[in-house]
């Protein structure tokens, strides 16, 4: 029997992944987080072989919980359950211990086949992601601009484009308004923009304004 750990923000779509996992009768959906708080409070205390994990989780990112995951559970093994089609998130959570990284978007089979591999140790990525990356590894496309970019820079233009001020900013990153101020700088400076506007305009565009890092 292969135990999942559901984790996803959204009743109605564990409830549809649990159905399709459990058809056969040989996986089992043996706990399920609603936010990332209720993730960390259940990993210790449930044992699982896999966690689905969504990428957006209210109140810490996926990524974060991944490390959190990992530091408690090495052998567990985690894959990430999202909507967010980007090949640097992917390679961002393999780096950090994901086995795999699927879409949301993905067949029934992909899901269940998922779950499998990871279960055996196997890595298992969505096809349109893993295209992406090699694309990318071949030089076939252009780096994306945010693979040279920092956690903490990533977090500060996330927010950015969600419209919030540098003093919000500050307060939720638990940072000074200047630090805020210098990161929005080299932010710019990295990405070779001078306004705000263009600014905000490139983090929607690569989905930052929908994620919580």
């Amino acid at each position: 029997m292969i135990r999942v750990f559901l984790c996803d923000d959204h009743e109605i779509v564990r409830d549809g992944v649990r159905r399709i996992l459990e058809v056969k009768g040989d996986i089992k959906v043996v706990a399920e987080a609603g936010s990332g708080q209720e993730a960390l409070e259940k990993i210790v205390k449930i044992g699982f072989d896999v966690m689905l994990l969504d990428l957006d989780m209210p109140g810490m990112s996926g990524l974060d919980i991944l490390v959190k995951v990992k530091e408690a559970r090495p052998a567990a093994a985690v894959v990430f359950l999202t909507m967010h089609d980007n090949e640097e998130f992917a390679k961002r959570a393999l780096r950090d211990g994901a086995i795999g990284f699927i879409l949301k978007g993905s067949a029934p089979g992909e899901l269940d086949t998922a779950v499998r591999k990871a279960a055996n140790g196997k890595i298992c990525v969505s096809e349109t992601i893993m295209e992406k990356i090699i694309a990318q590894q071949r030089g076939s496309a252009s780096e994306n601009p945010i693979s040279s970019m920092s956690k903490r820079e990533l977090q500060i233009l996330s927010r950015m484009a969600k419209h919030m001020k540098m003093r919000e900013i500050a307060i939720e990153l638990d940072v000074s308004e200047s630090a805020v101020s210098t990161y929005k700088s080299r932010i710019k400076e990295k990405l070779k923009i001078d306004d705000n506007y263009e600014l905000m305009q490139f983090a929607r565009k690569h989905g930052l304004d929908a994620i919580n890092i």
